[in-house]
């Protein structure tokens, strides 16, 4: 048999897929600074925060 695979997916293996990436993806992180960001998907945004920023800003004058 020349094609072993499907040239599409069907909408179970879409949604099973998904489904996979979504509990792969979807764990809550703890920061140091207190707030929690989602694995992949807000940490950018999480690093940008006000919370974020004032607790870096904070650990760099203790450092100095």
């Amino acid at each position: 048999c020349v094609n072993e695979r499907r040239a599409y997916s069907s909408k179970e293996d879409k949604n099973e897929h998904r489904e996979n990436y979504e509990k792969k993806n979807n764990i809550p992180i703890k920061c140091d600074c207190g707030g929690t960001y989602l694995k992949l998907k807000n940490k950018n945004r999480h690093m940008r925060t006000k919370k974020h920023m004032n607790y870096l800003s904070k650990k760099d004058t203790e450092n100095i």
